[in-house]
């Protein structure tokens, strides 16, 4: 099977992962943990392209270091749209479907 055609496949399953990330931002905003001005689109984007960015040089480095350092580095970030005296969800699942069965991790 060509690179283009699990195309799709890649597609279905990111904006399955996007949405499942944006979700969970709106219903900690709805919660009132989140500031106003939280973006619950751009910060799914934003979780998608800083970890994908961290494995692809975790990769090229080989070390998982890379990825360690960059997932703290985003955590600070996010950090910022929490709301003071509120405490956020300590963790999120996602479930990505996986060629040999479902997998299940934290993000």
């Amino acid at each position: 099977m060509s690179f283009h055609t699990r195309l799709p496949d890649f597609h279905t399953h990111g904006r399955a992962v996007k949405g499942k990330i944006a979700a969970f931002f709106l219903k900690e905003k709805g919660k009132g943990r989140l500031a106003k001005q939280a973006d619950a689109e751009k910060m799914a984007d934003f979780c998608i392209a800083t970890i994908q960015g961290a494995m692809l040089m975790g990769k090229i480095k080989r070390s998982s270091r890379t990825v360690e350092t960059t997932s703290q580095e985003a955590l600070t970030h996010l950090k910022r749209y929490v709301v003071p005296g509120k405490k956020p969800a300590q963790r999120i699942s996602v479930e990505c479907a996986t060629e040999g069965g479902a997998a299940r991790g934290p993000t």
